[in-house]
């Protein structure tokens, strides 16, 4: 009976609170019973070291009989662990065999999960920004209408439980997976509405789930429109946490570098230092398809485990003859980056005095973007209005410009403004033409 009473405290407080687990071994000491503890939302999260529920509550990890924890969550890898006393693994060996041998983890994903432990280890500060962002959300949505926090105010799952029933369990899910819906078409905010499923035996109450992490800025912006990613730095960190880098060049081959060979080559880093290099060929090659390389053991595992995309997908023979041209082109005409660069800078000359916008994008680079600098409250009318900008640009003076679209599978959250895409073949009538005619537009549509 006790054994029973537990487990639904358990199995409710583990779900949106920190479970009281120094209770639950007090009871476990009474009335002898094992306690099997899930950390895979406390694992990397909760304790002074973010060791879990354990070092949260301040409870000797010898008493607890079994410890599991899927590694998805605050160690950003797949698989789990479960592990406990040495007589209880002994026991989980012999007859568990055959999943133990068939279903371990992967070298690669061990060694990503110890990474990543090494990583919380030793910079302490994600904890307490972590902490802070937790704080920082209860304290935005303390008098927010309609719910109310139902989560334990040190977990990094917040809560929000919808206070009035409609009376109909579905009716209230239903409302709010439209909020959910609107918080991710609106304003790009992915929020998870509870669910009810038959086989959960944990009623959780209904509301909205929120999942806080020590990346999220106090602003919630990330700004990668017309960035240059600091390769070089990323580097360093890779060469101390010993993780993969897995570098995009199709916004930068042929763009960036002295020669034209890319971020690598733009920031200085040793190809041979980065571990993948893809790029899709329609950019500043002019042509189709794309590449994927690396050293001679990631493109030999590479081979071995993705034949059937390598000998059926594999580049046409004229297009692999056109990307070479391509190359040669810009290899035998440094002139041409020369010119882009200038093109550049007259570009950015032009519109650094445009009202109601603003240059986000790096100098350097040659998507130069614009943000919106005043908002009207509402993202959905902001693109509306920088649509409306483009299509007259396009009307009035035959300008191409693109106004930044919201990806609901883009989970980088780009500003909302004006892009605009500069190449070698401008010539400076062209680029002075753009200035004119976006300050033009801007004034009368943004002021």
């Amino acid at each position: 009976m006790y054994n029973c009473n537990v487990t639904k405290i358990f199995c409710v407080f583990t779900k949106i609170l920190s479970a009281p687990l120094d209770e639950i071994v007090k009871l476990k000491e009474k009335y002898k019973f094992r306690v099997i503890l899930d950390e895979s939302n406390s694992f990397g999260v909760l304790g002074r070291s973010g060791r879990g529920l354990a070092e949260h509550h301040g409870v000797p990890i010898e008493k607890i009989d079994v410890v599991t924890a899927a590694m998805g969550h605050a160690l950003a890898t797949e698989g789990g662990f479960c592990t406990g006393n040495a007589r209880i693994i002994d026991y989980q060996r012999l007859s568990s065999s055959g999943y133990v041998f068939s279903a371990s983890l992967p070298p690669y994903l061990a060694s990503a999960a110890i990474t990543a432990i090494d990583v919380i280890d030793q910079n302490p500060e994600l904890l307490v920004k972590m902490k802070h962002n937790i704080a920082l959300l209860w304290k935005g949505l303390k008098d927010i209408k309609g719910m109310s926090l139902a989560s334990d105010p040190e977990s990094p799952i917040v809560f929000l439980k919808l206070e009035k029933s409609s009376g109909s369990t579905k009716e209230d899910l239903l409302l709010l997976e439209k909020m959910a819906d609107r918080a991710l078409k609106e304003d790009s905010l992915l929020v998870v509405s509870s669910k009810k499923s038959f086989l959960d035996k944990c009623r959780l109450p209904v509301g909205i789930k929120l999942l806080v992490s020590a990346g999220h800025s106090e602003s919630d912006l990330v700004k990668n429109s017309g960035q240059i990613a600091p390769l070089d730095e990323i580097v360093k960190l890779k060469e101390k946490y010993k993780f993969r880098v897995i570098l995009d060049e199709s916004n930068s081959f042929g763009v960036l570098g002295r020669s034209g060979r890319g971020l690598a080559e733009h920031h200085g880093v040793p190809i041979e230092k980065i571990d993948v290099v893809t790029a899709a060929m329609g950019h500043a090659l002019a042509t189709e398809g794309g590449f994927c390389t690396g050293n001679a053991r990631i493109i030999d595992y590479q081979r071995l485990s993705s034949s059937g995309y390598v000998f059926s997908a594999s580049l046409p023979p004229y297009l692999a003859s056109a990307a070479i041209t391509a190359i040669d082109v810009i290899d035998q005409n440094p002139e041409l980056l020369v010119k882009m660069k200038h093109n550049i800078a007259l570009l950015w000359k032009g519109l650094k005095d445009i009202k109601g916008m603003s240059l986000a994008s790096d100098p350097e680079s040659p998507i130069v973007f614009l943000k919106l600098e005043k908002s009207s409250g509402s993202t959905k009318e902001d693109l509306l209005l920088l649509e409306k900008m483009a299509d007259r640009a396009l009307k009035e003076d035959s300008l191409l410009v693109v106004s930044s679209k919201k990806s609901f599978l883009d989970k980088c959250r780009l500003p909302v403004g004006i892009k605009l895409l500069v190449s070698a073949g401008h010539s400076e009538s062209d680029l002075v033409k753009v200035s004119e005619s976006l300050k033009r537009l801007a004034s009368e549509l943004l002021l």
